[in-house]
């Protein structure tokens, strides 16, 4: 069965984990583009100019980790619910995150604006769980 077209967002400080996570999307999905940040903040200036100039023919998922310098996971939520909703429909975020704290889990629920919490590394299973 081939998966529709999506496009990807990577948001995480780790190197290692960014890469994994790359790997395991092009193997095991079809995606229209890959965009990986080590910085949040790279990320929300990307997503503002881009998706706000730009609408994307194929839905995005977002990978976002929480614990980062600088801009954490949560501050960069807090910063994309301030986006126009025009950009805010385009992006579906998921929590991909060493954290295993359930009020971590919690509050991603919470938020209104995150649709999964996923413990890494990102595998086969985890992509097949969300997206069949």
């Amino acid at each position: 069965m081939t998966q529709p077209q999506l496009n990807f967002i990577i948001v995480d400080d780790d190197e290692s984990s960014l890469l994994i996570c790359k790997m395991v999307v092009k193997k095991y999905l079809n995606p229209n583009s890959i965009d990986t940040f080590p910085s949040a903040k790279d990320a929300l200036s990307f997503i503002k100019s881009v998706y706000d100039e730009n609408p994307k023919e194929f839905a995005t998922i977002l990978f976002l980790d929480v614990n980062m310098p600088v801009v954490s996971g949560w501050d960069f939520l807090k910063e994309f619910e301030k986006f126009k909703n025009e950009i805010k429909s385009q992006i579906k975020i998921y929590m991909l995150t060493s954290s295993i704290d359930n009020n971590d889990i919690a509050l991603s629920k919470k938020t209104g604006l995150v649709s999964g919490y996923l413990v890494k590394p990102l595998s086969k299973e985890k992509i097949l769980d969300v997206f069949g």
